[in-house]
């Protein structure tokens, strides 16, 4: 009986056959591109607009300047070698972090920087942030990326080095500071030095200015937070 009805319509009996499927009543997946297609019709307010099947928001992103990226896992080669400090130099104390994640992760407050990435030595990596087990001058750069938005383009992060014993909004003993307005996707860096009086100072980076739906996103190929350890002193450089 496949596509076929029978019943009684009068003395002639007639069959009934349903009618072939129309364009509209494909399978699932069909349906949800048709749905995807009229969706990107409505936002652009063009009814007659040819949206491509495959790749409909895909096709939206291009037209508004949207970086719309298919994001696969990604582990970074540098995570085989975390005990590696001998690959360091002897003379200069260096470590490395990232906030882990396939998508946004925090929109206000501390980033959660908590995996490590590559041998890490004279310094830890503590609550999401890194301790810096030395005085002296030290070199921190940090790198974060950013969602899109189509609210306010805001963006406001920091770098914050505590004191020893210091948090949140107290014992803050040095800050470098970044603001753009930017609603694209985008990455933001800061490259800042500090010098410290004795070892156990902090380290950690807080997002203070983003607009509600918006986050920093996670993956070692989209932020990292690394500390360099340039000098102890005049006197004995090293």
């Amino acid at each position: 009986m496949s596509g076929e009805l029978y019943g009684l319509a009068g003395p002639d009996q007639r069959r009934y056959q349903t009618p072939p499927p129309t364009a509209d009543q494909g399978s699932g997946t069909d349906l949800a591109t048709g749905v995807a297609q009229q969706f990107v019709r409505t936002l652009l307010g063009n009814a007659d607009v040819d949206v491509p099947a495959d790749d409909p928001f895909g096709f939206l992103a291009a037209l508004l300047g949207i970086r719309w990226d298919k994001m696969d896992s990604f582990e970074d080669g540098q995570l085989a070698l975390l005990d590696r400090v001998d690959l360091l130099s002897p003379l200069q104390d260096f470590g490395s972090c990232y906030a882990p994640g396939s998508g946004d992760l925090i929109n206000l407050g501390k980033v959660p920087f908590s995996k490590q990435v590559g041998p890490m030595d004279g310094c830890q990596l503590v609550n999401a942030g890194i301790v810096l087990n030395d005085k002296g001058l030290w070199e921190i750069c940090v790198r974060l990326a950013f969602s899109y938005t189509i609210g306010g383009g805001g963006i406001g992060w920091e770098i914050r080095t505590y004191a020893p014993g210091g948090g949140g909004s107290s014992g803050i003993f040095s800050v470098q500071r970044d603001y753009v307005v930017d609603s694209q996707t985008t990455m933001r860096e800061i490259t800042t030095t500090v010098v410290v009086p004795d070892p156990g100072y902090r380290v950690e980076v807080w997002i203070t200015t983003l607009v509600l739906g918006r986050a920093t996103t996670g993956g070692p190929e989209n932020n990292r937070f690394s500390v360099k350890h340039i000098t102890r002193s005049a006197v004995n450089p090293i």
